[in-house]
């Protein structure tokens, strides 16, 4: 008589030889069903000899990997996804009044704190210069270059740089120009800078921000005194119009038609305090987000649409860009 150890290895050993043998006849071995181990959707495909579960990916997935797994990729046009499909008049750029004129670099009386570079490293995406020929060399200066000046070659070919390195950006350039347009032009082809130029035709929509991101012309270019031609150097009041700029309180702040027509395409809002000269602690009062929030709605009341290019002294003080974000509605 067998132990109960020993009647138990036994019973072990039958119960694995029959799992064994059931395996062995093909002709009886029952099919796994893998249906419900596919993915919602998916399916073998047949058209592969490797046996494995493949399923088709959208063009649109294959723009990033993370090793085997496609990434979905969001597109942003100056920052936002939204902003891609929006028209370039429909926009709200932030924008710096004499952009060159800066604390940093040492000029006089500055309107700004940091160079052009910085300021579009920031954020800034439209910038109020002004353009002259002083020392046989075309410079951008505000009136008396002894003051301050830069070479007008230095600052284009810096702004080519950042938009090779920023491709998904659109910026303005509204230039008070007081440079010949052939040599404004000289420079614009010496930098690269004509490469990136947009030319608007009158009574034409505008694209969105996607499509002149796409067609690589990413560079609206306007001019108070000349142009056109080229034809990319628009003259700024045939597209634009503008407020006053010439305020010594919040008090006297408007919305009164300054330049151009109000019909024009674009809106500038020129937002700050002349006592004569600039002064950050002017700065800090009228970039506070419920002045200069307040003020673009009542504009936006005046004209029935938003302001295009919002154009402040001091930019980093204040609110500027909040404003901007929320008149874009992002």
């Amino acid at each position: 008589m067998l132990r109960p150890v020993a009647l138990f290895k036994n019973h072990v050993w039958l119960f694995f030889a029959i799992l064994w043998c059931a395996g062995c006849d093909s002709k009886t071995a029952r099919p796994v069903d893998t249906s419900e181990l596919e993915p919602d959707g998916g399916a073998p495909d047949s058209s592969t000899d490797s046996g494995e579960w493949t399923q088709d990916i959208p063009d649109e997935l294959h723009e990033d990997v993370v090793g085997d797994t496609p990434v979905d990729t969001i597109r942003l046009c100056n920052g936002s996804e939204s902003l891609c499909d929006t028209q370039f008049n429909e926009v709200v750029f932030a924008a710096t009044h004499n952009a060159m004129s800066n604390e940093t670099d040492g000029w006089l009386a500055p309107n700004q704190n940091f160079p052009m570079k910085q300021q579009l490293e920031d954020g800034i995406r439209a910038m109020l210069i002004d353009t002259y020929f002083w020392n046989d060399l075309e410079v951008l200066c505000h009136g008396i270059c002894e003051i301050g000046s830069r070479p007008l070659a230095d600052a284009f070919a810096e702004l080519v740089l950042f938009l090779e390195e920023n491709p998904n950006e659109v910026v303005a350039l509204l230039i008070e120009d007081h440079l010949d347009v052939d040599k404004t032009a000289a420079v614009f082809n010496e930098t690269g800078l004509t490469n990136l130029v947009y030319t608007h035709t009158p009574n034409t929509p505008w694209p969105t921000l996607g499509e002149m991101i796409d067609a690589g012309t990413r560079v609206v270019v306007t001019a108070e005194n000349q142009g056109p031609p080229p034809t990319w150097y628009h003259h700024m009041w045939d597209l634009v119009f503008d407020t006053p700029y010439s305020f010594k309180s919040v008090d006297e702040f408007s919305c009164e038609l300054n330049r151009g027509d109000a019909e024009n395409d674009l809106f500038l809002l020129n937002h700050w305090l002349s006592t004569p000269l600039p002064t950050q602690d002017g700065a800090k009062q009228v970039n506070q987000y419920d002045v200069l929030y307040t003020r673009a709605v009542q504009c936006m009341q005046t004209y029935g649409r938003k302001p295009n290019f919002v154009a402040v002294d001091f930019y980093s003080d204040g609110n500027l860009f909040d404003v901007v974000r929320d008149l874009n509605q992002l």
